[in-house]
């Protein structure tokens, strides 16, 4: 959703909005529930059909799978004005209805880049139920949390959001109309917005990793390319983190 400050006055809401509702507002306990069928799922973690020369390409497919909706989300976060694409976590707020970028094809392309991100992350451990736990679980969460935003758009924006939700797909990207945003791609946007993200999908594919390691070998070690690149985003993580909380650095006006 495009979305962000200003609170909806009070209005009485339906069951399926309520629970979206709810689900919107503790959304970052979604990532605890997609771990753990991804932690049983490294019981059974074994190579493909048995054969270890199809570990490596079978983990870029998945890495392919995670930067894809990684991407999907700095696309969204690179080009949005200040008060949409908001963090908000407690209600739906909204200055604005954005509709450009990446919201030109897609209502919701911060969900759908999340949900390729977990997905690439689950097909890691090459146990199928648990990438079809996080197809279940964020269509769940999707269902009801789509149809809340929704619900308090069409009442914010009204024919403006009946409008543009008329001719853009809530979910699935459409692959032509881009409307190009009235403001630059900003770098610093997607560092202050993003680091935590990538930070993440690290961490998840690393686990992955020294877990599946450890399942097959009996003991744990760090591949060289998995230990460099946890090396360096831990520190890109500590460092961004450092700047977005304790100075401007990476403060643009209108973002």
């Amino acid at each position: 959703m495009g979305t962000e400050a200003m609170a909806e006055s009070p209005v009485k809401l339906g069951r399926a909005e309520r629970i979206g509702n709810f689900l919107f507002k503790y959304r970052s306990g979604l990532a605890i529930v997609v771990a753990i069928p991804m932690s049983l799922a490294m019981l059974d973690f074994q190579y493909p059909n048995g054969n270890p020369d199809l570990d490596l390409p079978w983990e870029l497919v998945c890495l392919a799978v995670s930067l894809l909706g990684f991407g999907i989300r700095v696309l969204t976060a690179g080009f949005v004005p200040k008060g949409t694409s908001g963090r908000n976590t407690s209600t739906q707020r909204a200055y604005s209805l954005n509709t450009t970028g990446m919201y030109s094809l897609c209502r919701n392309p911060l969900y759908l880049g999340n949900f390729l991100a977990w997905l690439g992350v689950a097909m890691a451990p090459r146990a199928w139920w648990a990438p079809a736990t996080v197809v279940i679980v964020f269509a769940i969460f999707c269902i009801f949390v789509i149809h809340a935003e929704s619900q308090f758009l069409r009442r914010q924006f009204g024919q403006e959001y009946a409008d543009w939700a008329n001719k853009t797909p809530a979910f699935i990207p459409r692959l032509w109309g881009w409307r190009r945003s009235p403001l630059p791609f900003s770098v610093r946007t997607v560092l202050r917005r993003e680091h935590g993200s990538f930070f993440s999908l690290v961490v998840g594919f690393t686990a992955v990793e020294v877990v599946g390691d450890f399942r097959i070998y009996g003991r744990f070690e760090f591949d060289l390319f998995w230990a460099i690149t946890f090396g360096v985003s831990l520190v890109l993580y500590v460092v961004l983190r450092t700047l977005k909380k304790s100075t401007t650095v990476l403060n643009v006006a209108g973002r």
